[in-house]
């Protein structure tokens, strides 16, 4: 069994902590000041969690057989779609009873097929994207250079213009492509991370283009909320994603060797991150919806969420214990 990168799961930890922040804060954002500040500056999370992803498939070489092409996509679309649509098992008849009346087919099918319905599902629709995009970005690495730089200059200039303008038609459509240059920066991180050059220069550069990408979007008078840049994402948050990558990089090869108990907490999260994306999602909706009788304070709700979604995937991951022992 190949051994677990703490640095990568520390990443991955803090950015499904961040995720329940995000998702907790949001309902008290009328409160402005601290609340608001760590829901947008938390934002980081996506392009951490897509980048852990990208960096474990980077790390080891793809083999372009058909057979091991297959068998890779099978691996990971069951990986992908089961948890998911374990989530719809249990979360489509819990919004049934609250919204019985405005619950349909066409959001049911939507909700299956990703191309709508339950809001979280964007982030599915991505990775399952990715499965495909990555062997099409190794394959023209391994074979066709000059078309992968040509790409990248595309990706590129996909997340300036996408200062700019918004697209009128659904983000879905072309959210690929200016997140590719997450996966392509986790190539290079892969390739390069050893190097304190590297780490360096990739903190200054990424640091630029967040200064860059800010100050257009000052004189544009465009938002600066990184939610409003996010759909699909431009250069603005994606770079403040990539800073951030180097920069927590950096402190977790730090924090790791040190606080041990640090490092535990965050690969748990980390293991259990996208079951724990999903649970957590549930708890909400929940709270927010069945048991409203209890009014907490954004930071109490984060808690409470946290506390009771890590409750469920310890018992969840009990019940599996005991279901594989039989």
């Amino acid at each position: 069994m190949q051994q677990r990168n703490q640095t990568i799961d520390s990443l991955r930890g803090l950015s499904i902590i961040a995720m329940i922040a995000i998702h907790t804060f949001v309902f008290y954002l009328s409160q402005k000041g601290w609340v608001e500040f760590s829901w947008n500056w938390l934002q980081f999370a996506v392009p951490i969690f897509v980048f852990c992803s990208a960096y474990i498939f980077w790390q080891k070489p793809l083999s372009f057989e058909r057979s091991a092409i297959l068998s890779h996509i099978k691996k990971r679309v069951i990986r992908l779609l089961i948890p998911y649509y374990l989530f719809l098992l249990v979360f489509l008849p819990i919004n049934f009873i609250k919204t019985s009346k405005n619950f349909s087919f066409t959001y049911i099918f939507k909700s299956l097929t990703l191309t709508g319905g339950i809001d979280i599902n964007w982030l599915v629709l991505l990775f399952f994207m990715f499965i495909f995009l990555q062997i099409i970005i190794a394959y023209l690495l391994n074979n066709h250079r000059n078309f992968f730089y040509l790409y990248m200059i595309i990706v590129f200039i996909s997340t300036i213009i996408l200062l700019f303008i918004r697209p009128k038609f659904d983000y879905k459509l072309i959210m690929w492509l200016p997140w590719s240059l997450i996966t392509i920066f986790a190539y290079y991180f892969v390739r390069f991370e050893k190097s304190k050059k590297w780490l360096v220069g990739s903190v200054i550069f990424t640091a630029a283009l967040f200064v860059i990408s800010y100050q257009i979007l000052v004189i544009g008078n465009y938002s600066l909320r990184f939610f409003s840049n996010k759909y699909p994402p431009n250069l603005y948050i994606l770079s403040y994603g990539l800073l951030s990558i180097a920069l927590l990089f950096v402190i977790f090869k730090f924090i790791n060797t040190r606080f041990k108990t640090i490092t535990n907490i965050l690969s748990f999260y980390s293991l259990y991150s996208y079951e724990i994306f999903f649970i957590q999602y549930v708890v909400i909706y929940l709270l927010n919806t069945h048991l409203k009788t209890v009014k907490y304070s954004p930071f109490g709700f984060f808690v409470v969420v946290l506390l009771i979604t890590t409750l469920l995937q310890l018992g969840l991951n009990k019940a599996r214990f005991h279901i594989l022992r039989f």
